[in-house]
């Protein structure tokens, strides 16, 4: 699957409510200017944050969030509906210490007051660990697998 690309922004905007996958600063620029380019505004996103260390998943990296976040700041077509995390596929308490984790830092956010708006979302949980983000506070949960079934190679 990968990262968004920044040459698939438009298509993705033209096509989809919002951006569950949003963390990087270039990203964030190509979303606004798209935005800007279709006279639309309010443009929900998420922020995918990697809290798993992990350098083969993406988000960005918890010490990287607020810079991020400031950028995101600076455009007026972009909402940051909530924060977006993968647990790592570990031990029940590691998943939930992860899924703490994002509700930590997204109280964190709003208590900055960095964003216009405060962030609401926390989309966490797949279909292997959802039931563990839904008791650490998850708003949204991504049950790909769990309601279609193994992918066919």
């Amino acid at each position: 699957m990968g990262r968004l690309q920044t040459n698939k922004v438009k298509k993705v905007v033209e096509n989809f409510h919002s951006i569950q996958s949003v963390d990087r600063p270039e990203l964030v620029t190509c979303i606004a200017r798209t935005l800007e380019k279709l006279g639309r505004e309010a443009y929900p996103i998420f922020i995918q944050v990697n809290l798993s260390g992990k350098t083969t998943q993406g988000g960005v990296r918890e010490q990287d969030l607020f810079p991020l976040l400031e950028c995101v700041a600076l455009q007026p077509g972009i909402k940051v509906m909530g924060l977006m995390t993968i647990a790592p596929l570990a031990e029940e308490e590691v998943v939930r210490e992860t899924f703490r984790k994002l509700r930590f830092l997204r109280d964190r956010v709003n208590s900055s007051g960095i964003l216009r708006e405060e962030v609401q979302e926390l989309s966490m949980g797949m279909s292997d660990d959802f039931h563990l983000a839904i008791l650490e506070g998850s708003t949204m949960v991504r049950l790909g697998r769990a309601l279609f079934g193994e992918r066919v190679k």
